[in-house]
């Protein structure tokens, strides 16, 4: 949502010198959420977004705040060891996270993030917890569709998720909490040529939740040179397995907003922030 966000993630989104929209009215909600619809950013719920991401309840978040490592004053960031040296910690250039675009094709109302393209959607994510969303991100507009690689490394089905989209979804506070998210079809390629997508639950489920699709799970706060290999327990994040689609291998990953929501200036869309590897070679 910077659409989250943001009011830009997803349900959340800002424009580029800050300012933000308040978007469409989030099912059984205010224009402004559950807060007091002050559209300053600050990821509080009190207007924080765009307004413009589907409004779900907070059972689609099961215990994600809980599998965050507790770090006093910041629970959302996983503590640094003392004993750990910055020697023995990989470089952030060398995690396994998204480092290419192949393409990117905007849809209506896209915009936001593009000053940064394309090195904001490449790295690790910058999440902010369950509470609000990053203004990290790439809004791809309503219908826009973006295509990433890896480098050297591919992806390989291994035991469990194989990597993981991050979007921006926030879960509003209050006494019905309520979750704001913008939808994404995802599709991975050997050649970059024939694709294989996941099948997607955009209509979701009784709980709330959206299988095969990205977009509806928060990105946790974590330290990338902490939580590695990635886990999505600790991460957040919208996981997939290859073994779903009964491949091996995969190159390229694709991301096509479903146009879940109508756009808002220039935040429509699926609001990515990053992708990155569990499985990998």
């Amino acid at each position: 949502m910077l659409g989250a966000a943001l009011a830009l993630s997803v349900g959340c989104a800002a424009n580029e010198d800050g300012a933000l929209d308040s978007g469409a009215t989030p099912r059984d909600a205010s224009p402004h959420g559950d807060g007091d619809g002050d559209g300053d950013g600050d990821g509080d719920g009190d207007g924080d977004g765009d307004g413009d991401g589907e409004v779900i309840d907070d059972a689609a978040v099961g215990d994600l705040d809980a599998a965050q490592p507790d770090a006093g004053e910041d629970a959302d960031v996983a503590p640094h060891d003392a004993e750990i040296s910055d020697a023995m910690l990989p470089a952030l250039e060398d995690l396994p996270y998204a480092r290419g675009v192949v393409s990117f094709t905007a849809g209506e109302s896209a915009g936001f993030g593009q000053a940064s393209y394309p090195d904001i959607v490449l790295g690790p994510p910058k999440g902010k917890g369950t509470g609000a969303g990053s203004l990290d991100v790439l809004s791809l507009g309503v219908g826009g569709e973006i295509v990433l690689d890896f480098g050297a490394l591919s992806i390989v089905d291994g035991d469990g998720a194989d990597f993981i989209v991050f979007e921006n979804p926030f879960v509003s506070s209050g006494s019905a909490p309520m979750t704001f998210m913008e939808l994404g079809e995802v599709a991975v390629s050997e050649d970059g040529t024939t694709w294989h997508a996941f099948p997607c639950d955009a209509a979701g489920n009784a709980e709330h939740e959206h299988e095969g699709c990205a977009g509806w799970l928060p990105t946790l706060r974590y330290d990338p040179q902490l939580v590695f290999p990635l886990d999505p327990e600790l991460t957040g994040g919208n996981p997939f397995d290859l073994a779903t689609l009964e491949l091996s291998s995969a190159r390229y990953v694709r991301i096509q907003d479903l146009g879940t929501q109508p756009g808002s200036a220039n935040t429509g869309g699926f609001d990515l922030d990053a992708v990155g590897l569990v499985h990998y070679e």
